[in-house]
């Protein structure tokens, strides 16, 4: 009866599937995998937020004319599905308190209440006698916003126990000023390209105060502190080492 010596690489298969099996059980225990769930979960509802904002909302003339939100609602939602993906994101940094990561349910509750406000919106527009020449109708961009914020307020519930060890005020008032800073220099940088570039600085909009300048400035300014704070705080761990 012939022995069987197992080869290099069949030990070296074996080996891997035994390092992975360790690595799956170590997050399993550790609740590493609830984290990578929790991830996943908000990149793919911030993601279906954006593609449904970009899609078709309303179409005219029997669909030979589609508009998508983007020059509508749908640039606020693409900044607060971005600004819920980085407060998950940033949860987990170091010194950031992990009960950070509610931040996506609000978010996707806004999100969702504004977009069923367009949809009956648009329903309305759609059943309207008067506006049967123009032959509205309905795209499916809305439903598939609706879709991404709810994948956004059911995302924490993949890691409802807190994680808040080691975590500081500072910290995450940093964090907080960069989700508010993405939240709002989103939207503020896409009106101010339908302001300038696509359709000429429009009339009316030219006002310091317009809500695009706002947006932009405010979110740019929270942005900057964000970076000179972690600067700072880099400088002084280097400095202490």
């Amino acid at each position: 009866m012939a022995l069987t010596i197992p080869t290099r690489s069949q030990a070296a298969r074996a080996s891997a599937r035994s390092f992975t099996d360790r690595g799956l059980a170590d997050d399993l225990q550790e609740g590493r995998w609830s984290v990578h769930v929790l991830r996943l979960l908000v990149v793919s509802g911030a993601a279906t937020v954006i593609a449904g904002s970009y899609a078709t909302w309303a179409t005219f003339y029997g669909g030979l004319i589609a508009r998508d939100g983007v020059s509508g609602h749908g640039k606020y939602f693409i900044g607060l599905a971005l600004a819920a993906a980085l407060a998950v994101m940033a949860s987990r940094a170091r010194g950031v308190w992990g009960g950070l990561r509610w931040l996506a349910v609000p978010a996707g509750m806004a999100i969702a209440a504004v977009a069923l406000r367009d949809l009956r919106n648009l329903d309305a527009l759609v059943r309207d006698p008067a506006t049967g020449f123009y032959l509205p109708g309905r795209g499916d961009g809305l439903f598939v916003v609706l879709a991404g914020a709810l994948i956004l307020m059911l995302a924490p519930l993949a890691r409802p126990v807190g994680d808040a060890g080691g975590a500081s005020m500072a910290g995450t008032v940093v964090a907080l000023a960069a989700v508010a800073g993405v939240a709002m220099l989103t939207p503020g940088l896409y009106g101010e390209y339908y302001l300038h570039v696509a359709h000429g600085h429009a009339q009316g909009h030219t006002e310091a105060l317009n809500s695009a300048h706002v947006l932009t400035a405010g979110g740019g300014l929270l942005l900057l502190a964000t970076s000179h704070a972690r600067l700072v705080g880099a400088l002084r761990r280097g400095g202490r080492r």
